[in-house]
């Protein structure tokens, strides 16, 4: 188990010019034999698609940081941890802002739980905090206008280096310093993701947090839509209410336990 802050990027990278944009030209549809189309790379249930960005909106105390880390978990050992089809075993990384000795501890927890030995994941599973080394995917140029990405370049090379398969940033707000109620930002910070999940074929989770309250909805979700917005997969996580409870017969003190976890998967068709 990887639990070094340096597995996951260099430290004090100083970003490069970035690649100058194509010619823009119209393309005449290639209209290859629908058989010979590659089936979408889903990782985990219909949640977790390679090549994609999803979000993960929940209040605080939720459980979404233990969700995301037992989702890493069940793709780095190919096991249904969640209840949710393993499509594909791959390496993952888990950037949270807690420090490492409480990452530490919640994935021991988590492998205890489960009956997982450090030798499935020994190399699969790369865990790093934040408290460490910051990654910045988005914040303003020095003319206070423009939009830069200082971290954006090291973070494709090690997610290459590495073969990662499932990047968790935790939480989102961490990974910029843009204005979180301005559209335009929040765009431009989650357009940030989405190229590194293109480029490296890598899924990307983004947890989140929602408004003040205890919103249940993708709409609750802190700041400007742009983010949700931009998207692949949304997932809600809310905890159970007294009326859930009362209906299948949990007890009240054991309501805690119980979370529910609603995705909107804006994909037309079936996962295939």
């Amino acid at each position: 188990m990887a639990a070094g802050s340096d597995r996951i990027w260099p430290p004090n990278v100083v970003e490069g010019p970035r690649k100058p944009k194509p010619p823009l030209v119209l393309t005449p549809a290639a209209l290859p034999n629908p058989e010979d189309i590659p089936p979408r790379q889903w990782l985990l249930g219909t949640v977790l698609l390679r090549g994609f960005v999803s979000v993960l909106v929940a209040p605080g105390g939720t459980g979404k940081s233990l969700f995301a880390m037992t989702a890493a978990l069940s793709i780095a050992t190919n096991k249904k941890l969640l209840g949710l089809h393993v499509w594909e075993q791959a390496n993952v990384a888990v950037i949270n802002e807690d420090p490492m000795d409480e990452l530490n501890r919640r994935l021991a927890a988590i492998m205890i739980r489960n009956q997982i030995g450090a030798g499935l994941v020994e190399d699969r599973y790369f865990l790093n905090s934040m408290d460490e080394r910051t990654v910045t995917m988005a914040s303003k140029g020095p003319d206070g206008y423009s939009v830069v990405h200082p971290d954006e370049d090291a973070l494709t090379a090690q997610i290459s280096e590495n073969h990662i398969g499932l990047l968790v940033i935790d939480p989102f707000a961490e990974s910029h310093t843009l204005e979180e109620n301005s559209n335009p930002d929040m765009i431009a910070a989650a357009g940030a993701w989405r190229r590194v999940a293109r480029e490296t074929n890598c899924a990307v989770l983004l947890v989140h947090h929602v408004r003040k309250g205890t919103e249940t909805s993708i709409d609750g979700a802190r700041g400007a839509k742009g983010l949700t917005d931009s998207a692949r997969v949304g997932m809600v996580m809310s905890s159970m209410t007294e009326d859930e409870a009362a209906k299948v017969n949990v007890p009240p003190e054991e309501r805690f336990r119980y979370v529910r976890v609603d995705a909107v998967v804006s994909l037309l068709t079936s996962p295939c």
